[in-house]
């Protein structure tokens, strides 16, 4: 018998319990725009509430409507009053797959600190990047 699907929220208070908000960790939301970090940013705003909650957007520059992008994503932030840093990737020459993960996750390894949470939203495809990412910090899976 297959475990049961823990809702996106469900997923959310279990990781941010993780989080000591209180001692100032932070639960961040690593955001792309897209429909899955979306789900996501919004169940960590409520699960979590605007003040220990943040958002990360990396913009690899990849596609003709970065800019766009993360203007889309700066936008959702705000109007959901929450705080989001951009970074931008200089991504090395070669398989820009590859380059722009171990870009996420320099970007991320460097903003992470100690009592803080990082999520990520994946979809089914992306199961590898996230045991992959898992196994490069140490970190256990959440949901």
């Amino acid at each position: 018998m297959s475990k049961p699907k823990l809702s996106v929220y469900a997923s959310v208070a279990e990781a941010a319990a993780l989080a000591d908000t209180r001692s100032g960790g932070c639960f961040w939301v690593a955001y792309s725009g897209g429909l899955d970090s979306t789900v996501l940013l919004e169940a960590a705003r409520e699960v979590v509430g605007p003040t220990g909650c943040k958002v990360v957007h990396v913009n690899h520059g990849l596609n003709a409507n970065a800019a766009d992008w993360q203007s889309q994503c700066e936008k959702v932030a705000s109007e959901m009053g929450l705080p989001i840093k951009v970074f931008h990737a200089e991504l090395e020459v070669g398989n820009e797959e590859l380059a722009g993960r171990r870009a996420r996750y320099g970007i991320w390894s460097r903003l992470i600190r100690e009592r803080d949470v990082l999520a990520t939203a994946h979809h089914a495809d992306d199961v590898a990047e996230t045991r992959l990412w898992q196994l490069l910090t140490g970190r256990s899976p959440i949901g």
